[in-house]
């Protein structure tokens, strides 16, 4: 009897054990984690995102090299002797090119004597500027300059510098018209001056 009493008490305790472990390995936190995003706002969440791309121009060509011009004899208006280089760039956004030179102003003032300075399309005609050239002033007052905008993309065009000293206002000549304009007013001598091209975004 005070066997089976030993044996009840021990299963008795063993029951007990695996009552309290059990409800042990179901204790919650005292502290728990909350919320649950899934049960909150938190379900859905929102990042704005905001992204910024520069202005960016790409001149692949274009030669700062020395121009050299020899004027040696003046001819009928209408000829020149012309530098040209080609240009070639590429722009994400819209830019204003201006070009200007400061050489036409260090002669003495004279209508024998004119600079154009634009840029053109080339023969293939892939070059498309959306304003047209200016040629403004005369040497010794002035100077030559021209102002282009272009769209973004890729452009192909040329550069073209020209300096005409004119005997005549015909676009021909003979000896009877050798002095209708005072090409004698174009002084021999050494000029120097530059050329600018200056790009702009014009967002800005």
């Amino acid at each position: 009897m005070r066997k089976s009493l030993v044996l009840a008490l021990m299963l008795m305790i063993v029951l007990s054990l695996s009552v309290l472990a059990a409800a042990k390995e179901h204790d919650y936190p005292t502290t728990p984690l909350l919320p649950n995003s899934l049960e909150s706002d938190w379900s859905v969440r929102e990042i704005e995102v905001d992204i910024d791309v520069f202005s960016f121009v790409y001149v692949a060509e274009f030669s700062t090299e020395p121009m050299f011009f020899d004027l040696d004899s003046p001819a009928a208006m209408g000829e020149a002797y012309n530098i040209t280089r080609p240009v070639v760039f590429g722009t994400n956004t819209p830019i204003r090119i201006t070009l200007s030179e400061d050489f036409t102003g260090k002669f003495p003032a004279t209508e024998a004597l004119n600079t154009a300075i634009l840029l053109q399309r080339p023969r293939n005609g892939a070059f498309n500027p959306t304003s047209s050239w200016t040629r403004t002033g005369q040497p010794g007052t002035s100077s030559a300059r021209a102002v282009y905008t272009f769209a973004p993309g890729k452009h192909v065009g040329q550069l073209n510098v020209g300096i005409g000293w004119y005997n005549t206002g015909a676009t021909s000549q003979d000896a009877g018209n050798w002095d209708d304009l005072p090409w004698w007013e174009v002084l021999a001598g050494e000029y120097k001056g530059t050329i600018t091209m200056t790009i702009e975004d014009m967002r800005q």
